[in-house]
């Protein structure tokens, strides 16, 4: 069993009525979490599955609208980039030429997203750090442009929400006497960082496997977790985490199928006839994609054939 799933398990075994909140990137990942446990025989009450962002909407949204200030996402994003870049000289400037580009909209709000997320203002961004000047002033310029607007339309992204709610800690609905954890290896950027260390109650070191060899990336290493070593007995992949593992004898060997397959379409039909073929149910399987576009074939797949799936994304950004 995946050690987190364990350690929820035993939450809710040893604190059936306390209140239990975990951290995940998105809903769909706390509804498959919630959904494993119950199909592996576990009851679970008070297991709350919530994003930072909800927490952050509650500590951060009423003092927000009562300055007058929006905390809707609406009107921001990659049409207002544009709508920012176009406004900014033509000449002299490194994004703005290349406005036609289908996908320059959607990569500049990115990168302002992700720069206010980790805290970062326009007088931030180092000359330095830049192959061109052009670039650098044309993207100060742009991050400037989209402050001023957030401030004189009262609009507050994202970011905005999460520093408010630094703020407001009195707020949070996370009391002390409840307990909370998060997903494990999670990528949360500077903001959500601070909201969660800031968080009250008791803090449960989140539970995953350690992978041999593998150093923690270093954008994961502030986040606090116990790593475990894959037990050979309840993890059939085990062998795969530790090199050098050798079965003992009279233990099951663990097998590994590999096939190749003449294109994308192919590869997922002769998974789902292995899958028919082991007899067992679609609760007991999971299909790693390696891609969004394998993903989105195996739903039309698995639609074609009145399966009925769950779909989980864990690819960031």
């Amino acid at each position: 069993m995946d050690p987190f799933l364990k350690q929820l398990k035993g939450l809710c075994v040893s604190y059936p009525t306390r209140a239990k909140w975990v951290f995940v990137p998105t809903h769909a990942i706390g509804r498959t979490l919630g959904d494993r446990l119950v199909v592996e025989g576990t009851d679970w009450a008070n297991l709350r599955f919530v994003t930072p962002l909800d927490i952050a909407l509650r500590m951060g949204a009423p003092f927000l609208v009562e300055r007058g200030i929006d905390p809707s996402g609406e009107e921001l994003g990659p049409a207002l980039m544009m709508r920012l870049l176009l406004d900014l000289p033509l000449e002299g400037g490194y994004f703005r030429p290349l406005a036609d580009h289908p996908t320059l909209a959607q990569a500049l709000w990115a990168t302002v997203r992700e720069l206010r997320m980790a805290g970062v203002r326009p007088r931030d961004l180092a000359v330095s750090a830049f192959e061109s000047p052009a670039k650098h002033s044309e993207l100060v310029a742009l991050f400037s442009a989209y402050e001023r607007f957030i401030r004189d339309q009262n609009r507050a992204d994202m970011a905005t929400v999460y520093q408010e709610a630094l703020n407001h800690r009195d707020w949070c609905p996370i009391q002390p006497q409840d307990c909370w954890t998060e997903l494990p290896d999670a990528n949360w950027n500077p903001l959500q960082r601070a909201l969660l260390d800031s968080l009250p109650g008791e803090r449960l070191e989140p539970r995953t496997f350690e992978l041999s060899g593998v150093s923690v990336p270093r954008r994961l290493t502030s986040a606090r977790a116990q790593r475990l070593k894959a037990e050979p007995g309840t993890n059939p992949l085990a062998f795969l985490m530790t090199p050098g593992f050798v079965v003992t004898s009279g233990a099951q060997k663990p097998e590994v199928r590999l096939f190749h397959a003449g294109g994308r379409e192919a590869e997922i039909e002769e998974v789902f006839r292995r899958i028919l073929a082991t007899g067992v149910t679609l609760d007991h399987v999971e299909i790693a994609c390696a891609s969004d576009a394998h993903l989105a074939l195996v739903w039309e797949k698995a639609l074609r054939h009145s399966w009925p799936v769950t779909l989980l994304s864990l690819i960031h950004i």
